[in-house]
Protein backbone atom coordinates (compact mmCIF):
# COMPACT_ATOMS: atom_id res chain seq x y z
CA UNK A 1 0.00 0.00 0.00
CA UNK A 2 2.35 2.87 0.96
CA UNK A 3 5.81 2.73 -0.91
CA UNK A 4 8.94 4.25 0.46
CA UNK A 5 10.02 7.33 -0.96
CA UNK A 6 12.45 7.63 -4.02
CA UNK A 7 14.59 10.53 -4.73
CA UNK A 8 14.77 12.34 -1.72
CA UNK A 9 16.39 15.79 -1.80
CA UNK A 10 18.82 15.38 0.87
CA UNK A 11 19.13 19.36 1.15
CA UNK A 12 15.73 19.36 2.13
CA UNK A 13 16.83 17.57 5.73
CA UNK A 14 19.97 19.10 6.13
CA UNK A 15 20.77 19.96 10.07
CA UNK A 16 22.84 22.40 11.00
CA UNK A 17 24.92 20.13 12.55
CA UNK A 18 26.71 17.19 10.15
CA UNK A 19 23.15 15.14 10.43
CA UNK A 20 21.61 14.39 6.92
CA UNK A 21 18.14 12.34 7.36
CA UNK A 22 15.06 11.66 5.82
CA UNK A 23 11.77 10.89 6.59
CA UNK A 24 9.50 7.97 5.07
CA UNK A 25 6.75 6.61 5.55
CA UNK A 26 6.86 2.56 5.16
CA UNK A 27 4.79 -0.80 5.16
CA UNK A 28 7.35 -2.61 7.41
CA UNK A 29 5.90 -5.96 5.80
CA UNK A 30 7.36 -5.42 2.61
CA UNK A 31 10.82 -4.42 3.45
CA UNK A 32 12.64 -7.16 5.66
CA UNK A 33 15.65 -5.61 6.37
CA UNK A 34 13.89 -2.49 7.51
CA UNK A 35 11.70 -4.62 9.77
CA UNK A 36 15.22 -5.99 11.58
CA UNK A 37 16.54 -2.56 11.86
CA UNK A 38 13.28 -1.20 13.24
CA UNK A 39 12.48 -4.20 15.80
CA UNK A 40 16.04 -3.25 17.42
CA UNK A 41 15.64 0.26 17.52
CA UNK A 42 11.86 -0.58 19.07
CA UNK A 43 13.48 -2.73 21.46
CA UNK A 44 15.63 0.44 23.27
CA UNK A 45 12.35 2.24 22.65
CA UNK A 46 10.75 -0.32 24.59
CA UNK A 47 13.80 -0.42 27.46
CA UNK A 48 13.51 3.41 28.05
CA UNK A 49 9.88 3.88 28.11
CA UNK A 50 8.94 1.10 30.23
CA UNK A 51 11.34 2.56 32.81
CA UNK A 52 10.06 6.26 32.45
CA UNK A 53 6.79 4.99 33.29
CA UNK A 54 8.01 2.46 35.41
CA UNK A 55 5.42 -0.41 33.48
CA UNK A 56 5.80 -3.44 32.07
CA UNK A 57 7.74 -3.98 28.64
CA UNK A 58 5.06 -5.48 26.99
CA UNK A 59 3.02 -2.57 27.98
CA UNK A 60 4.35 -1.12 24.82
CA UNK A 61 4.59 -3.51 22.26
CA UNK A 62 2.74 -2.52 19.43
CA UNK A 63 1.37 -4.12 16.19
CA UNK A 64 1.27 -1.66 13.56
CA UNK A 65 2.52 -2.12 10.29
CA UNK A 66 2.74 1.47 8.85
CA UNK A 67 5.61 3.52 10.29
CA UNK A 68 7.09 6.96 9.73
CA UNK A 69 10.87 6.19 9.93
CA UNK A 70 13.78 8.65 10.18
CA UNK A 71 17.31 7.47 8.12
CA UNK A 72 20.40 8.72 8.78
CA UNK A 73 22.83 9.43 5.24
CA UNK A 74 23.57 5.76 5.61
CA UNK A 75 19.90 4.30 6.10
CA UNK A 76 19.90 3.44 9.40
CA UNK A 77 17.02 4.15 11.41
CA UNK A 78 16.77 6.76 14.15
CA UNK A 79 13.98 7.21 14.91
CA UNK A 80 9.61 6.25 14.04
CA UNK A 81 6.14 6.82 14.51
CA UNK A 82 3.85 3.67 14.95
CA UNK A 83 0.79 4.51 13.16
CA UNK A 84 -2.60 3.49 13.54
CA UNK A 85 -5.52 4.55 11.38
CA UNK A 86 -8.89 5.43 12.59
CA UNK A 87 -11.53 5.76 9.18
CA UNK A 88 -14.31 5.86 11.60
CA UNK A 89 -13.70 9.68 12.67
CA UNK A 90 -10.23 10.32 9.97
CA UNK A 91 -8.02 10.33 12.68
CA UNK A 92 -3.90 8.91 12.36
CA UNK A 93 -2.69 7.96 15.80
CA UNK A 94 1.13 8.32 16.71
CA UNK A 95 0.82 5.33 18.53
CA UNK A 96 4.59 5.15 19.85
CA UNK A 97 7.20 7.58 18.94
CA UNK A 98 10.90 7.25 19.24
CA UNK A 99 14.22 9.13 18.61
CA UNK A 100 17.83 7.50 19.49
CA UNK A 101 19.07 9.53 22.22
CA UNK A 102 21.92 10.93 20.20
CA UNK A 103 19.63 12.47 17.70
CA UNK A 104 17.25 14.21 20.10
CA UNK A 105 16.93 17.77 19.85
CA UNK A 106 17.76 18.43 16.47
CA UNK A 107 14.75 18.48 14.44
CA UNK A 108 14.16 14.28 13.79
CA UNK A 109 10.83 14.14 15.35
CA UNK A 110 9.87 17.69 14.29
CA UNK A 111 10.72 16.17 10.58
CA UNK A 112 8.77 12.69 10.96
CA UNK A 113 5.87 14.61 12.30
CA UNK A 114 5.75 16.73 9.19
CA UNK A 115 5.91 14.03 7.39
CA UNK A 116 3.16 12.35 9.01
CA UNK A 117 1.20 15.11 8.71
CA UNK A 118 1.66 15.35 4.68
CA UNK A 119 0.52 11.39 5.20
CA UNK A 120 -2.50 12.30 7.20
CA UNK A 121 -4.03 14.78 4.47
CA UNK A 122 -2.90 12.71 1.42
CA UNK A 123 -5.09 9.84 3.03
CA UNK A 124 -8.00 12.69 3.36
CA UNK A 125 -7.99 12.38 7.25
CA UNK A 126 -7.88 15.58 9.43
CA UNK A 127 -6.10 14.60 12.94
CA UNK A 128 -3.39 13.23 14.27
CA UNK A 129 -3.67 12.46 17.97
CA UNK A 130 -0.29 11.02 20.00
CA UNK A 131 -0.92 9.53 23.72
CA UNK A 132 1.88 10.44 26.07
CA UNK A 133 2.17 9.34 29.30
CA UNK A 134 1.55 11.37 32.09
CA UNK A 135 5.14 10.73 33.60
CA UNK A 136 6.82 11.38 29.88
CA UNK A 137 7.41 15.05 30.41
CA UNK A 138 9.74 15.87 27.72
CA UNK A 139 7.36 14.42 24.99
CA UNK A 140 4.51 15.88 26.29
CA UNK A 141 6.91 19.39 26.09
CA UNK A 142 8.07 18.47 22.31
CA UNK A 143 4.08 17.86 21.61
CA UNK A 144 3.00 21.11 22.90
CA UNK A 145 5.72 22.84 20.75
CA UNK A 146 4.78 20.80 17.57
CA UNK A 147 0.91 22.24 18.26
CA UNK A 148 -0.55 19.58 19.78
CA UNK A 149 -3.57 20.50 22.24
CA UNK A 150 -4.18 18.24 25.62
CA UNK A 151 -7.80 17.25 25.28
CA UNK A 152 -8.23 14.49 27.95
CA UNK A 153 -7.12 11.92 30.90
CA UNK A 154 -7.03 8.89 30.45
CA UNK A 155 -7.12 6.86 33.20
CA UNK A 156 -6.87 2.89 33.54
CA UNK A 157 -8.08 0.53 35.90
CA UNK A 158 -5.59 -3.26 36.36
CA UNK A 159 -7.62 -6.24 37.07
Amino acid sequence: MLEKEENVNPDKYALEEPLIFKSIICDIIKNKEILEQLNDVKSKYIEEISKICNADKEDFNDISNIYVLAQDIYNNIIGFIAVGLNPAVREVWACHVYTLPEYRKKGVYRDMMERLKLFTSQIGFKRIVVGVYKVNKPSKRTHLKLGFKPIIDIMHLDL
